[in-house]
């Protein structure tokens, strides 16, 4: 399992079976994951350990830092309609081969599956004022992901069209109520 924090944040991502472990509104329970990850990290000394997993150490423990200070202190899932909008931001699964196309595949239909539920929870999370700006560029990043999913996409899960997996993508491509 690879788990990486995710941009702009949806706490972390297990990009190798495609599934958000929890997208975080409001949840306390995240907090406490990162709490966790961030006293399991303390144990380690970084000037103690060889160069590059003393930087690893660092990186992770930045990453922690800023998810909970979004959490807290910014309050991005109240306050940030971009942080929903990222969510179908799945390019990665064609842009990077770090698996087999039909395990991306398989990824992308169980993350796909979830962006009505994202957008729901940020519309019942947000705030009922925002800045424009803000509002207006989500709705853009929303459109673009959409788009890429029902053009872009399809186009890049074509190159394995005879497999089962490009068939049950399809299949979820139809269905998909995700429309910005």
């Amino acid at each position: 399992m690879r788990a990486r924090f995710s941009q702009p944040g949806l706490v972390f991502m297990n990009t190798m079976a495609g599934r958000m472990i929890s997208a975080g509104w409001r949840s306390m329970p995240n907090c406490k994951r990162l709490r966790r990850f961030e006293d399991r990290l303390r144990k380690f000394e970084p000037e103690e350990l060889n160069a590059r997993n003393g930087i690893d150490v660092r990186i992770l423990q930045a990453a922690i830092a800023n998810e909970l200070f979004e959490f807290q202190d910014v309050h991005k899932f109240e306050r940030n309609p971009m942080t929903y909008a990222h969510c179908a931001d799945l390019n990665i699964y064609i842009a990077r081969n770090f698996a087999p196309l039909e395990d991306r595949v398989r990824s992308l239909i169980q993350i796909e599956a979830q962006i009505p539920n994202i957008l729901i929870a940020g519309k019942t999370n947000l705030e009922a004022v925002l800045p424009r700006p803000h509002i207006e560029l989500a709705i853009q990043i929303a459109r673009g992901s959409a788009d890429f999913l029902r053009k872009d996409m399809v186009t890049a899960v074509g190159s394995g069209e005879g497999s089962g997996v490009a068939r049950q993508f399809y299949r979820c491509q139809s269905q998909s109520r995700y429309r910005a």
